[in-house]
């Protein structure tokens, strides 16, 4: 599922490219896409969305969707943008540290969900019946 959604957004930015054609627009979908996520861990490790194998496989699919739309689309939207060489060196080191900041912090995220909310849910999961 992961990996057909992701592969059939990417030639979408060609067909729908104006769906998103503003770096701001791509910000805010950005944004939204990764408070998806603690949803998604709520889904998945807890009882306060009833749980369902076909939602679960939408909630993969349309994350991964996201994923290649809007990583293909911000390329897209960065080739048009003027800028000097200079500028495009350091546009293109901060978006790596981002991604590496990015990295970090879901690890953490992970970490602290773990030992906290989740942890009940997790043993309770483990225990051998």
């Amino acid at each position: 599922v992961k990996a057909i959604s992701d592969t059939v957004s990417r030639p979408l930015t060609v067909i729908l490219p104006t769906v998103i054609a503003s770096k701001r627009l791509l910000l805010v979908t950005s944004l939204a896409r990764v408070l998806f996520v603690p949803v998604f861990l709520l889904y998945v490790f807890t009882d306060y969305i009833p749980y369902n194998d076909i939602l679960c496989y939408v909630f993969i699919g349309w994350y991964a969707f996201g994923s290649g739309y809007l990583k293909t689309i911000s390329y897209q939207l960065v080739t048009e943008m003027e800028m000097s060489p200079s500028l495009r060196r350091r546009v293109s080191n901060v978006v790596n540290m981002g991604f590496n900041v990015a990295i970090e912090l879901a690890t953490v995220a992970g970490i602290i969900l773990r030992f906290t909310l989740l942890h009940g849910k997790i043993d309770e999961a483990n225990m051998p019946h």
